[in-house]
C-alpha cells in the first residue's frame, strides 16, 4: 500500500468543473513538496511534465498510466481529425496507435464542429474531467488522489487563461494554424494572467 494523506487531501478546497480556481496551481505544487513522501514527489515532478517516454512506456502505477494512455490517445485522435481536415496524412502526428474509446471521440467529433473555440474547448476538458473522475472511484486519501486533483487544477486554470483578453485572441489563432510537421498536433499553451502562475493540453 501507498502513503496515505489524510490531512493533505482533507485540507483542500472542493474543486468543480463551471467553478474557479480555489488556488493556484503554484501554491499546490508548493504543498506537494512540502507534504508528498520523497518518491512521491519525485513522481509527481515527472508528471508535471511528462516526455514521450513516460506516456509510452508508463510509470507502473495503474492509474497514473491510464491516464497517462488516455491523454495520449485523446491527443492522437485530435491530431487524426484537425490533420484531416487539411488534407494531411494523419499518420505523421500520432503517437502510438489510436486507442481512445467510442465516447471522448464523438466529444472530438463535437468540438470540431464548434464555430466558439472556448466552447469547443469546454468540451475535451469535459471528456478529460468526466474520465478523472471516473478514474478517482475508490481513492480518497492516497497519491493518486493527489494527483488527480493536480489535472484538475491545470484544466481549471486553462479555462481561466482562455477567459482572458489574450486567451481569446490566442484561440483565434488556433483556428487557422497549421500543423508543422513531425508535430505532435498540441495547441499551444495559452500566456498566463499576469497574476496566474505558470503550465498541457
Amino acid at each position: 500500500m501507498g502513503s496515505i494523506y489524510y490531512y493533505f487531501i482533507a485540507s483542500l478546497p472542493l474543486v468543480f468543473f463551471d467553478g474557479k480556481m480555489p488556488m493556484t496551481v503554484g501554491a499546490f505544487r508548493e504543498d506537494c513538496r512540502r507534504l508528498l513522501t520523497e518518491k512521491d514527489y519525485a513522481l509527481m515532478e515527472q508528471l508535471w511534465a511528462p516526455d514521450e517516454a513516460l506516456s509510452v512506456l508508463g510509470t507502473g502505477n495503474r492509474v497514473l498510466d491510464a491516464w497517462l494512455h488516455f491523454d495520449r490517445g485523446l491527443r492522437n485522435e485530435l491530431a487524426w481529425y484537425r490533420a484531416g481536415h487539411l488534407n494531411k496524412d494523419p499518420l505523421k502526428y500520432l503517437h502510438g496507435p489510436r486507442t481512445l474509446v467510442s465516447s471522448p471521440v464523438e466529444d472530438i467529433q463535437r468540438a470540431l464542429k464548434m464555430d466558439d473555440l472556448r466552447e469547443a474547448e469546454k468540451i475535451l476538458s469535459k471528456a478529460r474531467w468526466q474520465f478523472l473522475d471516473d478514474l478517482g472511484m475508490g481513492h480518497y486519501y492516497d497519491f493518486e488522489s493527489v494527483f488527480i486533483y493536480y489535472l484538475k487544477l491545470e484544466i481549471l486554470k486553462r479555462h481561466q487563461e482562455y477567459g482572458s483578453p489574450e486567451g481569446r485572441n490566442r484561440l483565434q489563432e488556433i483556428k487557422t494554424m497549421p500543423l508543422p510537421e513531425g508535430s505532435d498536433a498540441r495547441p499551444p499553451k495559452v500566456a498566463p494572467q499576469a497574476n496566474s502562475v505558470p503550465t498541457s493540453a
